[in-house]
């Protein structure tokens, strides 16, 4: 804003238009998937040490 590249009405359209993120995943497939996830970043990281 300080530079002019923006005014106070843009800034108020662009929050207008945020949408809400609601995880729509069940608990048990969210979980299971981050586990996943923890064990291939565990892999690569023992991968680096080789």
């Amino acid at each position: 804003m300080a530079v002019g590249l923006y005014t106070y009405t843009d800034l108020e359209q662009a929050q207008k238009s945020l949408t809400r993120f609601v995880p729509q995943m069940p608990t048990e497939q969210r979980d299971k998937l981050y586990r996943g996830w923890q064990k291939a970043v565990r892999r690569c990281m023992e991968w680096e040490k080789e």
